[in-house]
């Protein structure tokens, strides 16, 4: 039997990172995501490893600098434009990887990586040897031979000897004389005016190299092309210099061992986590980061045992799932409780009881991930979590509430370099789910020891970033208000909302009706494509496509109200649209989630979500209720107060546009906002030139969509859109903007330039938001990255004073023991349900509290309504 080649892999790294780069910023652009050719070379390298499993390799990188065909041209390459900056910061980690999976690597000065494979393929090319040269750069095809092939991995494309002699009727060394002749304008390699590669492939094919072509020039047909070879004959023979791959290049070893060793696991785990990359981090973390097999797991018996070492001042740490909860210590001991529902001795002995004691007793510190979350399932439980002090995902999500990642085995992975093991699709008998020795049980224990090495990692942090008080003082005070509000919930008429989902489908059905009667044919509506049938072809209006190159035509929001000026059906065909989806969204579901042992509706607000600090609200999404309009008007009055309550709604006035003056410290805006004018209608007359009484509402609706868009980044093109106006009339507004509110401009201008310096922006309570796209070279990214750090510390210092604002409004009420309860809070509002003879009292307290929870150099003013419903409360 023949003996299998050796084979040697030579990758033409240089090129490879290049077009990883390339071909990720097209895709991370699309998506607005950072471009990451680390990842894409990585991937690249790791997978050709897994699939051939070849036992010599090397990668091959260029040098830095001029290479001696600069000294034979200065103007090679001169045409490339420099590497950019976000690709040239990611080589060395490229190269580092390349270190630690035990690859061999060479680069040599003055030489390319095109000249030292060519070198190592002719040094260990031979019989019974194979040499692939892993590239996509056509210049390697003059190096192959009936051993050296080239494979393109990127498009899985082999070429070898055979394969360019069938294709290009030339032996693969000729291509160096093809090339001379072609030049290459990538590479500012002249070759001969006017000849291409299939030319100068006629000319080899006909000739066999450049030296026969020269000395027969005579008799090249056809003479302007012959007469132009012999006059730029020395500059073709400098081509041929330049283009061919040097094979002698002096190397450190003159043998190079191929050989790739074990790679360094725990350092590439360690480098993965550094770079976020948590696939390949878990791919390569070592099984020794697995903590939960050396968590003691104490039997249930000894719990009373181990509840007599916790102390007061020390914090415990806990992990609830749905069969049990683990504790941990600051000792390192844990323990599992199996959570009994019923039919156990409910003495105060009963381990039992004496852990509900602990995780109700506040004086002791409670320690662990989503402490919100882990609370509202121990309810259900019969336990009321007490004693909160840090939650690990809200420290997480203060250091940076950019992190993809924020579930507790990610921050295990970021912080402290573990992986833990999920115990998904392990079946758990019933014997485990009672035995602390259960899978579950380790996890759980695993967990909760991990929360408190956790804190102090992300204590350390927060310290170290001056953010202790925002995450104390802010965020942890916080938490048991949002749980006392998600345990209050909100009422909600269901009689009304049935009603009013009859009343909306009998519009939308009558709608409908219109709609065929007006396009003089029936379809379905909710489809895009049969809509667009009927709108373009069936009545023939002006078509919009959704970009240069789809076929699919447009029929979205803004191409349909453009449309509705030329015929009724667009305009028809929004108000349904509204309709099925204040139907759909916002009343048969919201009807689908009331609680049934309550009657009221429950929202989970959450903390760590937007990267500016604002909370959410989830299932159902409250905050996303539609405030104006008539529909908007229909939902909110199926929200009401209890028997003997009011719902009171204490709103801040244009909070954003005060916090924007108080940032661009621009003497018109603190002017305005201290005299307590109506600031749109004072920027409507600045910008207008036209007395604050000449203000109509259709410019004050201008200025009003000017002040807010400026601070979301809005250009004039957006201002056009939304106004319906010319763009020249949108470029005059904002100009004239800028001209009356300079302080505006230096605003953005240094909350840019303040972006740039540090890596990102701060709120007035010291939030930070990292900003990692702002310095990038691609102008829409770092467009979208600029507009962030303009928009945050203003959104971002708004959601930090409504928060401080309920903070401080609960311990009042608590304080004064007052029946009001805080329901919701909705951007800049807060939603309260008030007995009635507490309506004064509250209102009061609501506003001073608000009103004083930040020192900004413009008042902040509270405007309280109160009704039976939202509607009238809004």
């Amino acid at each position: 039997m023949p003996q299998k080649p050796m084979e040697l892999y030579l990758i033409d790294g240089s090129s490879y990172i290049h077009r990883a780069y390339h071909a990720i910023r097209y895709l991370s652009n699309s998506m607005g995501m950072p471009t990451n050719a680390i990842l894409g070379f990585t991937k690249m390298l790791l997978k050709l490893i897994k699939d051939k499993k070849p036992s010599f390799m090397a990668v091959v990188f260029d040098s830095r600098g001029p290479t001696f065909r600069h000294d034979i041209y200065p103007q090679y390459k001169a045409n490339r434009p420099p590497m950019p900056d976000d690709l040239a910061a990611q080589i060395p980690y490229i190269k580092k990887i390349v270190e630690l999976l035990n690859v061999p690597s060479l680069e040599k000065k003055g030489y390319e990586a095109d000249d030292i494979i060519g070198t190592l393929a002719k040094l260990f090319g031979g019989e019974n040897k194979k040499i692939v040269m892993v590239t996509g750069d056509k210049d390697f095809r003059q190096l192959v031979t009936s051993d050296t092939i080239i494979w393109d991995t990127m498009k899985d494309k082999i070429i070898d000897q055979e394969e360019i002699e069938k294709t290009y009727g030339i032996k693969p060394v000729a291509f160096i004389d093809v090339m001379a002749l072609s030049g290459d304008t990538s590479d500012n390699i002249p070759g001969v005016p006017g000849i291409g590669e299939k030319t100068a492939l006629d000319l080899i094919r006909e000739f066999g190299s450049l030296d026969a072509l020269l000395e027969g020039l005579e008799t090249v047909k056809k003479k302007n092309l012959a007469l132009r070879i012999a006059e730029n004959k020395d500059q073709l023979l400098m081509s041929r210099r330049l283009v061919t791959i040097d094979c002698r290049v002096p190397l450190e070893d003159d043998n190079p061992s191929m050989a790739i060793g074990h790679p360094r696991r725990d350092e590439l785990s360690a480098l993965f986590r550094e770079l976020e990359f948590k696939s390949l981090w878990d791919e390569f973390a070592p099984e020794e980061a697995l903590r939960q097999d050396r968590i003691p797991c104490n039997d249930l018996l000894v719990l009373g045992d181990w509840l007599k070492i916790v102390r007061e001042d020390e914090p415990v740490a806990i992990h609830a799932e749905q069969q049990g909860v683990a504790l941990a210590s600051c000792g390192g001991n844990a323990c599992y409780l199996p959570l009994i529902e019923s039919g156990y001795d409910e003495s105060q002995d009963h381990p039992f009881e004496a852990a509900r004691r602990l995780l109700q007793d506040g004086r002791i510190n409670k320690v662990g991930y989503d402490l919100k979350g882990q609370a509202r399932s121990l309810e259900g439980k019969g336990i009321f979590l007490n004693g909160f002090y840090f939650d690990t995902m809200l420290a997480s999500y203060v250091v940076n509430p950019g992190l993809k990642d924020l579930s507790i085995d990610g921050l295990a992975a970021t912080f402290l370099g573990e992986r833990l093991e999920s115990g998904e699709g392990k079946p758990e008998s019933a014997k485990e789910r009672q035995s602390p020795s259960g899978d579950k049980a380790k996890i759980s224990c695993s967990r909760a020891e991990v929360s408190l090495r956790l804190m102090n990692s992300l204590g350390a942090r927060l310290k170290r970033d001056g953010n202790e008080g925002l995450f104390f003082d802010l965020e942890m005070r916080l938490l048991p208000v949002l749980l006392d509000m998600e345990r209050a919930g909100i009422g909600i008429d269901a009689e009304y909302f049935k009603s009013l989902s009859r009343q909306f489908d009998i519009k939308a059905q009558r709608l409908a009706s219109e709609i065929y009667e007006k396009a003089g044919t029936a379809f379905n509506i909710n489809s895009p494509r049969q809509l667009a049938g009927v709108l373009f072809d069936h009545l023939g209006l002006p078509a919009q496509r959704h970009t240069a190159k789809t076929k699919t035509l447009a029929t979205d929001y803004a191409v349909l109200k453009r449309l509705s000026s030329l015929h009724p059906v667009p305009g028809l065909v929004l108000e349904y649209r509204s309709v099925t989806k204040l139907k759909a969204t916002f009343v048969d579901a919201l009807l689908a989630l009331i609680d049934p042992s309550t009657q009221r509706l429950h929202t989970t607000f959450n903390q760590a979500v937007t990267a500016t600090g604002r909370l959410s609200s989830s299932n159902p999404n409250l905050q996303n209720i539609p405030s104006r309009g008539e529909e908007g008007s229909l939902v909110r009055r199926g929200f009401i107060s209890g028997k003997g309550f009011r719902l009171m709604s204490a709103d801040y006035n244009q909070i954003e546009l005060r916090i924007f003056a108080h940032y661009s410290r621009d003497s018109g805006l603190l002017e305005a906002f201290t005299r307590g004018e109506d600031v749109h209608r004072h920027t409507a007359s600045q910008i207008l030139k036209v007395s604050p009484e000449e203000v109509t509402p259709q410019m004050r609706r201008i200025a009003k969509a000017i002040n807010f868009g400026i601070i979301y980044g809005m250009g004039p093109r957006r201002l056009a859109q939304d106004l319906e106006m010319e763009l020249a009339d949108a470029r005059e507004y904002i100009s004239a903007y800028y001209e009356r509110y300079p302080g505006v401009l230096r605003y953005r201008e240094e909350m840019t330039q303040r972006a740039r310096m540090n890596g990102y922006v701060t709120t007035l309570l010291g939030r930070k938001r990292y900003l990692n796209e702002i310095n990038n070279k691609n102008g829409a990214i770092r467009s979208e990255a600029e507009r962030m750090a303009i928009n945050t510390p203003i959104q971002g210092t708004a959601a930090d004073i409504i928060k401080k604002a309920m903070v401080v409004i609960h311990g009042e009420i608590r304080k004064k023991k007052m029946g009001t309860r805080i329901l919701l809070q909705v951007h800049d509002e807060l939603l309260f349900e008030v007995p009635e003879d507490e309506s004064e009292d509250a209102a009061s307290m609501a506003s001073a509290v608000m009103a004083g929870s930040a020192s900004l150099d413009v008042p902040l003013t509270i405007e309280i309504k109160y009704g039976t419903t939202w509607a009238e409360a809004h």
